[in-house]
């Protein structure tokens, strides 16, 4: 039988350490200029497809609403693919954008 103290311990969510099993990350792929496929809920991919991300905006006039001509920035484009498993657990649409991003769980 497992309880909640073995589950957390052996399961997911027992680390914090970047990058362990069980963590969680905001991820997409490498940057593009052409769309990419939409990540599915529940599907499996290699860290070497993923990059961590994050959001941040560029708009002129600090009311942080989107108006057209604002870019939306998912990710540094210096930063390293990550390693192992993982599982999406969200989906991004898949309508024309070139860089989809959800969150994943590290599986192995």
């Amino acid at each position: 039988v497992q309880t909640v103290k073995t589950y957390m311990t052996a399961g997911v969510g027992a680390s914090t350490t970047y990058g362990a099993v069980g963590t969680y990350v905001f991820g997409r792929r490498a940057g593009s200029a052409t769309a990419q496929t939409a990540f599915a809920a529940g599907t499996t991919y290699a860290g070497n497809t993923l990059y961590p991300a994050g959001i941040s905006s560029v708009e002129g006039d600090n009311t942080m609403r989107w108006d057209a001509g604002n870019h939306l920035y998912a990710g540094d484009a210096n930063s390293s693919a990550l390693s192992g498993t993982w599982r999406a657990m969200g989906t991004s649409p898949n309508n024309g954008r070139e860089n989809p991003v959800t969150v994943f769980v590290r599986t192995a």
